[in-house]
């Protein structure tokens, strides 16, 4: 149908991709619902003041109003669900309770963001620097989350909306300004309650999405304990690729750190050259 299609293009032709592969037995896609009008936007900002939706968001909604993409294949006589790709409708797009805590680990996961922003800068060559988007630990006490996908297996995925640093986020009935919030960056809350940052934005987290194909489990990522076995196995089957990148991130991030060595220096700085070019290829 013609929200299949819609979707296919928009999200690298997904579908097209999944549905070409080798013991494929079912790819099912729902949108929830017809997309939204501005009145329904308009109606959902007025009920969540002060928080706003961010305009890509905003457009794709306009769009479709979420969306539901499961891919099965066969695994000896069973049929087995692999990939997951989800977006609340926009109704329930729920806030929920600020509970858990924030994993420092987490500050240093922006190697994706950093690629996305400077994909076409071919004179950098340092955009695998840890230090490269790096995003803020927000305070709980003054954030606000909406989920928008979740799983029981995992958690949830949120748009996380922090206070611009500086400005005061206790209620003032005489201002205007009572809270002024920054675009809303998208996290991971695990079951454990921990949250941990996914991307500076919905496009650059759905643009992840596709490129992990919604494999279940994709989401660790971006944790501490890194990626499940079971999910290792079809990230290497299906997106091998994507698994290259995800591996030399995460040991890039666990190995330890040398100070003052010239030639393990020199050794880095090769090695990101190396996976800068790599990761340029995956991602686009």
């Amino acid at each position: 149908n013609n929200n299949k299609i819609l979707f296919n293009s928009i999200m690298l032709n997904v579908i097209t991709y999944i549905e070409s592969l080798d013991d494929i037995r079912n790819v099912d896609f729902e949108t929830n619902g017809t997309p939204c009008s501005e009145h329904n936007i308009s109606s959902w900002e007025k009920k969540n003041m002060p928080y706003k939706l961010p305009n890509d968001m905003k457009a794709l909604y306009k769009l479709m109003n979420g969306f539901t993409l499961k891919w099965k294949i066969m695994v000896g006589t069973a049929i087995t669900e692999v990939g997951y790709m989800g977006l609340n409708s926009l109704e329930n797009i729920v806030r929920i309770p600020m509970e858990g805590q924030f994993m420092k680990y987490s500050n240093d996961n922006s190697v994706d963001n950093a690629i996305i922003s400077n994909i076409n800068n071919t004179n950098n060559t340092n955009i695998l620097s840890p230090s490269s988007n790096i995003p803020s630990i927000p305070d709980i006490s003054t954030c606000a989350a909406f989920v928008i996908d979740s799983h029981p297996m995992f958690g949830q995925v949120c748009l996380l909306y922090a206070p611009k640093s500086g400005k005061d986020t206790t209620p003032n009935t005489t201002s205007t300004n009572t809270f002024i919030f920054n675009s809303p960056e998208v996290w991971f809350q695990d079951c454990a309650c921990r949250w941990h940052y996914i991307a500076a934005t919905l496009p650059q987290y759905l643009r992840l999405l596709t490129l992990h194909m919604g494999i279940l489990g994709w989401l660790f990522v971006y944790t501490p304990e890194g990626i499940p076995p079971v999910t290792y196995q079809w990230l290497n089957i299906y997106c091998k690729e994507r698994l290259i990148l995800d591996t030399y991130w995460l040991n890039r991030i666990h190995k330890p750190k040398h100070h003052n060595n010239s030639n393990n220096n020199t050794n880095n700085t090769n090695s990101d050259k190396k996976y800068t070019n790599m990761s340029k290829k995956v991602l686009k």
